[in-house]
C-alpha cells in the first residue's frame, strides 16, 4: 500500500481534519460501524491510526450523517460508491496525497433519503442525463461535490493552520 494509504495520522489529527468531533468517531468506531483501512494492521494495545484515506472517507461519512442519515448507512454509501476510487489511489506507491481529491474532482454523490433508508448514488458532473432521472424521481436527496468535502479535509491535515486562521480573521 501506497503513504496516502498508510495508517500515520493520530486519532485527534484525524478527528480535526475529517470535521468530527471526538466524541462522534470514538463512537463509530468502538461500535464498529465505520470501518478503517488502518484497522487491518492495528495489533491489541497499539493506538489507532488513521490514513489520508481514512480521514477522506470519514469527512464524507460526516457530510452523509449531517443530513440526516444514520452512520451505518453513510458508511455503506462511501464503500460501495466513493471507496473503489480511493482504494485504486491508495494501491500506488507514490501517489501524493493531493490525488484523492483529484480523483473524484468531476464526482458528485447523491444521497436519496426516505423514510426507511438511504442509498448513495455517484455521477460524474458530465452525466446530466442520470442527474435528471434522480429529479424527476420526486425523492428527497442530498447533492455532496465529493471533492470539495475531500479536499477540504485534506486542507487541514496538511495545512492545520490554515483554516483556523481564516475562521479568525474577519473579511476586509
Amino acid at each position: 500500500m501506497g503513504p496516502i494509504g498508510q495508517p500515520t495520522i493520530t486519532f485527534a489529527t484525524a478527528v480535526r481534519a475529517a470535521g468530527l468531533t471526538n466524541r462522534q468517531l470514538r463512537g463509530w468506531v468502538d461500535k464498529k460501524q465505520v470501518h478503517l483501512h488502518g484497522d487491518s494492521e492495528r495489533t491489541d494495545g497499539q493506538w489507532r491510526r488513521f490514513s489520508p484515506v481514512d480521514v477522506a472517507r470519514l469527512a464524507l461519512i460526516g457530510e452523509i450523517v449531517k443530513h440526516g442519515v444514520g452512520v451505518v448507512d453513510a458508511q455503506r454509501i462511501v464503500a460501495n460508491t466513493v471507496d473503489p476510487a480511493f482504494l485504486r489511489l491508495a494501491s500506488f506507491k507514490s501517489a501524493p496525497i493531493e490525488t484523492i481529491a483529484q480523483s473524484c474532482r468531476d464526482m458528485v454523490l447523491i444521497v436519496i433519503v426516505s423514510d426507511e433508508s438511504a442509498d448513495g448514488h455517484v455521477f460524474f458532473v458530465t452525466d446530466e442525463n442520470a442527474l435528471q432521472e434522480v429529479f424527476r424521481d420526486g425523492s428527497s436527496f442530498v447533492w455532496i461535490h465529493v471533492a470539495t468535502i475531500v479536499a477540504r479535509a485534506l486542507r487541514r491535515l496538511l495545512e492545520p493552520d490554515a483554516e483556523e486562521d481564516a475562521e479568525a480573521s474577519p473579511p476586509s
